[in-house]
Parts: structure tokens; sequence; C-alpha cells
């Protein structure tokens, strides 16, 4: 088992009454040392994950879809969606996470409505956004939770400015190999019903070791554990959603629930039924990928 993490990242949690919690954790990057080339497998949060690149050259993949960054970019990942990042050369790298717990209607029943992922901003703008991730740094440092309060909503405002005039055609989407692509829009569509990988490999006319290659090349996964993530990520939904475990994990396309039990267990480090009584317990899952 892998922690996709890599390490233990500080984490701050606020908590403001509105007519609704709203609750934040974040961590700010900025040692600005020179980092190896890293590819982290896809993993998924219940939360709404905002990737902020401070330094350095970086992708981001969200749900297929893979972005380049510049400094001052960001990308965002809605609950349950996979992604990861990854850097493709040595270079000095800085960058900073903010996740919201996703159930404030005042914030986000309006707010992420787009499509959009990629988030850039004017110059000015970015280094807006950079100078006030290095004052929420500070302001954690001080265990200032109103100051903590207050970036946290300006950056959200921030985000919002770009996502109004965004443009929907993003040049910096780079595109998967073609049979690579075909093959994940086919997972999207039909994980559910998917039993095996054998069962792409002979839609797709494709090796199981071609397969694994592609996968492990562009997705840092292989494809088994790419389906179940797919799998376990609706299972999420379906789970808060109200579902009973057993029909969660019929319907997310698992035959066995003992083994869809285990496995998300295993991912999540809860059960499937700790997580439906409250699926909010320790707002931030980290997902633990199983290699195979």
């Amino acid at each position: 088992m892998k922690n996709l993490n890599g390490r233990s990242h500080p984490k701050t949690t606020i908590t403001v009454r509105d007519n609704k919690d709203f609750e934040a954790a974040f961590y700010v990057d900025s040692d600005n040392s020179e980092n190896p080339p890293v590819r982290y497998s896809p993993h998924i949060h219940d939360t709404v994950e905002i990737y902020f690149l401070l330094e350095g050259e970086s992708s981001f993949s969200v749900e297929n879809r893979i972005y380049r960054l510049n400094a001052g970019d960001a990308v965002i990942s809605m609950p349950d969606e996979l992604h990861y990042c990854l850097r493709k050369s040595i270079s000095p790298h800085a960058h900073a996470c903010i996740w919201f717990d996703p159930n404030s209607k005042f914030l986000f029943g309006d707010f992420f409505k787009t499509d959009k992922r990629h988030i850039v901003l004017t110059e000015d703008k970015k280094k807006e956004l950079i100078f006030q991730l290095k004052k929420l740094e500070t302001a954690a440092e001080a265990r200032d939770k109103y100051s903590e309060y207050v970036i946290l909503i300006y950056i959200l405002g921030l985000i919002h400015s770009a996502l109004a005039v965004a443009d929907e055609n993003d040049n910096g989407i780079a595109p998967y190999p073609a049979v690579l692509k075909n093959v994940l829009d086919y997972i999207s569509a039909n994980f559910a019903t998917i039993k095996s990988v054998g069962e792409i490999t002979e839609k797709y006319f494709i090796s199981r070791s071609s397969l694994s290659r592609l996968f492990n090349k562009y997705l840092h996964v292989s494809p088994k554990v790419y389906l179940e993530s797919k799998k376990l990520s609706f299972a999420r939904k379906l789970l808060k959603s109200g579902s009973s475990v057993y029909s969660a994990a019929e319907e997310a396309g698992f035959s066995d629930c003992s083994n869809f039990i285990r496995l998300f267990k295993l991912r999540f480090g809860v059960t499937p039924a700790r997580y439906k009584s409250n699926p909010s317990l320790d707002f931030l899952y980290n997902d633990n990928v199983i290699d195979d």
C-alpha cells in the first residue's frame, strides 16, 4: 500500500458558523528546493481541491484531461474526481493545495457549476494570488484563524473571477494517445458493467501488457486500479446519497460485497458503513492506492 502524499502535510482546519459550517484544510510547500521528476497516482477526495503552482513546471490531470501549468495557475478537482500531479523536470518547485468541504451551499451552490478546471489568472492576479498564499502560510504559523478565514474567502474570490471570464477552449490540455483516450472514455462511461480488464483488452484489440504500459506511462497506475478507482468513486457518491452498502457495491459494479468492503477500507481507512453514517467524519480522507 502506498500513501499518495508521500509525506505528511500540515493540515489547518477552520470552522466558521454561517448557515453551514465552513471548513478548509491547506498546506503551502514553498521551500523552492530542486525536486526530481515525479508522477503521483490518480486518487480521489470527497472534497473540493484547488492546486496552485507557485514556482517551477508542473502538469495536472483531472478526469482524463491533462493541463500544463505555469506559475500562478490553479487546477480545480471536484469531489470524487480522479486527479494527480506530475512534474517532468528537475527544477525548483513550489505549490499549495487547499481542500474545501463542499457542503456549504452558500459558497459552492453556484460557485462550481462550470466544467472549467484549469484556472489562468492575469499576471497581476497571479502575483496577488501568490502573495495571498504566502500570507495564508504566515497566518497558519501564527494560528490566526480569523486571518486564515478572510484570506481563504479572498482566494475563492480570485478563482471565481477567473471562472467568470474563462475561455472554454483551453489550449493547456495535453492529449493522451488515441487508444488510451478511447479506453479511458469507455471506462468512464461503462465502469459499473466492466467486470475485468480483459473485457477492455478484447474490445480494443490490445494486449494486457501493452495496455498496462500505456496506463503506467501516462497515469502511473495499473488499468485494474484505475477501474477500481472509478467504481469506488461512484460508490462513495451513492453512500452519501443514502444507498445501503450492498446497493452501493452492486450499482458501482462490485459483484462481491465483502471484497468491496475490504477494498474500501484499504483505500480510505474506514468501512463503507462508517463512511455512510458520517461522510465528513475526518473531512479529508487520504486515498491509499493499492499496488497490484
